[in-house]
């Protein structure tokens, strides 16, 4: 199997300007096998490179790379999933060291999630081998080709790879005066030596070790993780006395819909309706978490939107004070938010005061927040208007 271990993305923002599409046209053209995305602390480009590869019959693989210390001295380390348990280890590796603000990961930290990955040291000098030898029982411990020879551990052909051909060397330049806010001629010229996508004729020039690309296959073989979509991840609600989220559900909404001054009748039957469609869909639970996310933010001086999009057609959500906007009185259609005929997710949006907007994500430690809740984060490309 023919397959590249160390590849750095343009979601690896300012070190790459390799894109995940144009990786996988040269893995086709150079008829590699195997593609391992190797972004710095970050996993976002997974979804994007799994797509591509399943499309070009290329296998993924999923990788990052860290920057491993002992206090003393650092090593840039490639660590690669083998199975999906090896996946969810580098979700929570990157989370630690992006929430935390970390440029380097202590031996131990890499540790904890050391089980289900494949461990790659690159360079590795003399005055390193204190760090990897806290690895050598590690079964998956490796140096890459530059490293020192260590007693008990195998070396492999690694190849980093953060642009397209050797003419995109000055890509890797400009990205660095960004990224540094300095001029380009300030730069010095990136080397061209392991950071572009070398074809099959280059390969064999570099007359690497046969053991070397030996275990290149030997990596890729390993590695079976995959991104399962589409599942159902919500959260369950912590009831009050183990009650179930339905009942609990409908209690608080008769409760508060007895409160109001309203047309008794029509609401209910509204009502009824609402939380039969919500609960078939079987989202109660995600309900009640958004309620109980407001209800914070309210109660702790947080300001909140009164309600923005389809979500102010619920009457369920008006109720639970997730919206203030009486659906019923403004003769707004509850099929617009959820329609049992086209099912998908619930999406409320949810507006929080610019100032303290940190305050509101950050409720309820306690209970499922810091376990359940992510930061969520867009990317977006700019380009010239038309007649530019």
């Amino acid at each position: 199997m023919v397959a590249y271990l160390n590849i750095h993305t343009a979601y690896d923002l300012l070190n790459s300007s390799l894109k995940i599409e144009d990786a996988v046209r040269l893995a086709v053209s150079e008829n590699v096998d195997a593609l391992a995305i190797t972004d710095t602390n970050v996993l976002y480009g997974f979804p994007k490179f799994y797509d591509a590869c399943i499309a070009n019959n290329i296998k993924p693989i999923f990788g990052m790379t860290i920057y491993v210390t002992n206090g003393l001295n650092t090593i840039e380390t490639v660590v690669l999933a083998k199975d999906n348990n090896g996946l969810k280890d580098l979700y929570q590796l990157s989370s630690k060291i992006k929430m935390n603000s970390m440029e380097n990961v202590s031996f131990e930290l890499l540790q904890q999630f050391s089980s289900n990955l494949i461990i790659i040291f690159k360079n590795v000098a003399d005055e390193h081998r204190d760090i990897v030898q806290v690895f050598d029982s590690h079964e998956d411990t490796y140096l890459d080709h530059r490293s020192v020879l260590v007693q008990g551990i195998k070396h492999v052909w690694i190849q980093n790879v953060c642009y397209q051909t050797r003419q995109d060397a000055d890509t890797i330049s400009a990205l660095a005066a960004i990224r540094d806010n300095t001029k380009l001629d300030l730069i010095h010229d990136q080397e061209d030596f392991g950071a572009h996508f070398l074809t099959e004729k280059e390969i064999k020039q570099l007359d690497i070790n046969q053991e070397y690309l030996t275990q290149v296959d030997v990596i890729a073989q390993k590695c079976n993780a995959e991104l399962k979509y589409h599942q159902s991840l919500l959260p369950q609600y912590q009831t009050p006395n183990d009650e179930s989220a339905k009942k609990y559900l409908w209690r608080v909404l008769v409760t508060q819909l007895k409160k109001l001054e309203l047309n008794y009748d029509v609401y209910l039957e509204r009502l009824k309706y609402e939380y039969k469609v919500i609960t078939k869909m079987g989202f109660e639970d995600y309900f009640l978490i958004v309620s109980d996310l407001i209800h914070y933010a309210k109660t702790n001086d947080v300001m909140v939107g009164p309600g923005r999009g389809s979500s102010a057609g619920s009457l369920v959500s008006y109720l639970l004070g997730i919206t203030t906007i009486d659906p019923i009185k403004f003769n707004l259609l509850f099929e617009r938010f959820l329609n049992p005929e086209r099912v998908t997710m619930p999406d409320i949006d949810i507006d929080f005061e610019d100032t303290r907007r940190r305050k509101g994500y950050s409720v309820r430690p306690r209970k499922i927040w810091r376990a359940t809740c992510i930061w969520n984060c867009d990317f977006r490309s700019s380009a010239c208007k038309s007649g530019c």
